[in-house]
């Protein structure tokens, strides 16, 4: 029973990290954008964006730090079970009311180019939601890349 145990727990860690990439130093989508806002409003528009929309059924949890001292947030998805990340926000002030948003995801599942403009959508208008729908600029035009 307890060797059926440990392999049914080796296959499901296994699996699991095959499950949920890694956004490490980028990602497969990566980009930055600028918004004319504290970065204390940027940031708390990203966090109540990736709670809302990216962390799936619940394997996964947002974790945000913000440094006032330093001026700076981070905010990372990470799965509850085994290391990594599948999405990382950067906040960093450009000024006394300019913000660059650095942004990172897996570019699977949820932590997709859609994912991607949404994030920027509810940075820049500060209303959270897991799709945008503003009229916008061709798919080839956006301001992340692949990598």
């Amino acid at each position: 029973m307890a060797r059926l145990w440990m392999a049914a727990s080796l296959a499901a860690l296994g699996l699991a990290g095959c499950a949920i990439g890694s956004v490490s130093d980028g990602g497969s989508l990566s980009g930055s954008f600028e918004v004319a806002q504290d970065y204390r409003q940027a940031f708390l528009a990203a966090r109540k964006q990736a709670e809302r929309c990216l962390v799936g059924d619940g394997g996964y949890e947002v974790r945000a730090e913000r440094n006032d001292a330093a001026g700076t947030g981070l905010i990372r998805v990470v799965p509850r079970l085994v290391e990594g990340q599948v999405a990382r926000i950067e906040v960093v002030p450009q000024g006394a009311d300019r913000t660059r948003v650095d942004v990172s995801m897996w570019g699977r599942s949820i932590w997709n180019a859609d994912a991607m403009r949404a994030m920027h959508d509810a940075v820049v208008f500060g209303v959270p939601s897991c799709t945008t729908y503003m009229p916008g600029k061709s798919k080839d035009a956006d301001w992340f890349h692949t990598r």
